[in-house]
């Protein structure tokens, strides 16, 4: 049953494992933009007769989905760098899915006007930009390092409850004791 709460649960548990603050995300997060700078220029170049780039051939139809989701690459790597890893992913498996749709087509309808190595090539491009989007989640130092230590298989230390107030007799609040007048002493 698709949409289902245990569906939506399991998406978020995979989710919660992607790691957080990694030490190359920057590394990523520049591969990715890259990457869809390339895919730009294919989907330019495409568009104006010159259909092969880096070794993958297509037609007008590819050109258009390249420069669109190279256009999403780079505005998600360059605007919006807290959800970057969230746009990887979602292009990431576009271009999986257009990879297989070209290698489903390739001896009937040839819809892209692709060859294998483009086919190829187009999943590879799919998989680094998903890998990009594994990599590239960041968040704040505590929940990085709640998660290190959820990953290590401990947890925090839960914070004390609250004793409740007392019932009976309220006391006055202790004052400093008083003075004497000199003339008592």
């Amino acid at each position: 049953m698709f949409g289902s709460t245990a569906t939506i649960l399991e998406v978020r548990l995979v989710y919660d494992d992607l790691p957080l603050n990694h030490p190359l995300r920057h590394f990523y997060r520049g591969l990715a933009a890259l990457i869809g700078l390339a895919m730009v220029g294919f989907g330019v170049t495409g568009r104006h007769g010159h259909p092969a780039m880096f070794g993958v051939t297509g037609d007008l139809a590819l050109a258009i989905v390249a420069l669109l989701l190279g256009l999403v690459l780079v505005v998600g790597s360059f605007v919006w760098p807290h959800l970057s890893h969230l746009v990887y992913l979602a292009v990431g498996g576009a271009l999986m899915t257009v990879g297989l749709a070209m290698l489903l087509l390739l001896r009937t309808a040839n819809f892209f006007g692709a060859d294998m190595t483009g086919c190829l090539t187009t999943l590879t491009v799919g998989l680094v930009v998903f890998m990009a989007g594994t990599y590239t989640r960041t968040g704040t130092a505590e929940e990085a390092a709640d998660k290190e230590l959820h990953r290590q298989g401990g947890s925090r230390p839960a914070p004390a409850p609250r004793q409740p107030a007392k019932a009976g007799p309220r006391r006055p609040a202790k004052t400093a004791p008083r003075r004497r007048p000199a003339s008592a002493r």
